[in-house]
């Protein structure tokens, strides 16, 4: 296993985002990941069936999962690359990518998911993925909850859950 020397620089989910899936999805399931990293693709693939979106090439490859390689388009994955590669069936989806404020491309492409799986935010403390993640329970109809990273008390990270 190759992993990219800037590996620290990946922003890893926190340790809680970890046990939180650990503690609450079956082993087994299938998680759609939107960005792949060392937190979520190398410490879940142990127990989960693993897919993983990912526009940038020095990560497709790097851990057990199966990679969707999607680069930016238009400031989001490439969606016709997520039409045609990202499974039919998932029990949950991972939103944590891509990088920065291009997240939102989820909102604008929500007719390509699975809206019925469990939806996992990361950086929900940040003002627009929290912005972003308001807009989806808006058009869904449903309400999140929020966990604090019990390892990140400088930033004050959060990752929210829906539909659990």
């Amino acid at each position: 296993m190759k992993i990219p020397k800037d590996i620290r620089k990946n922003m890893p989910v926190c340790d809680c985002f970890i046990k939180w899936i650990l503690d609450n999805i079956p082993k087994g399931s299938i998680i759609l990941e939107l960005g792949s990293g060392f937190g979520t693709t190398f410490k879940l693939s142990k127990s989960y069936k693993m897919y993983s979106v990912e526009d940038d090439p020095k990560w497709v490859g790097v851990f057990d999962t199966t990679y969707i390689y999607a680069p930016k388009k238009n400031k989001y994955y490439d969606v016709d690359i997520l039409k045609e590669k990202i499974p039919k069936k998932y029990d949950v989806i991972i939103i944590d990518g891509p990088k920065s404020i291009s997240r939102i491309g989820f909102f604008d492409h929500i007719d390509l998911f699975n809206t019925d799986s469990i939806m996992i935010f990361d950086d929900t403390n940040r003002k627009a993925d929290r912005s972003m993640l308001k807009r989806v329970c808006k058009k869904l109809d449903k309400k999140s909850k929020d966990y604090d990273c019990c390892c990140d008390r400088v930033q004050k990270k959060k990752f929210s859950v829906l539909n659990f």
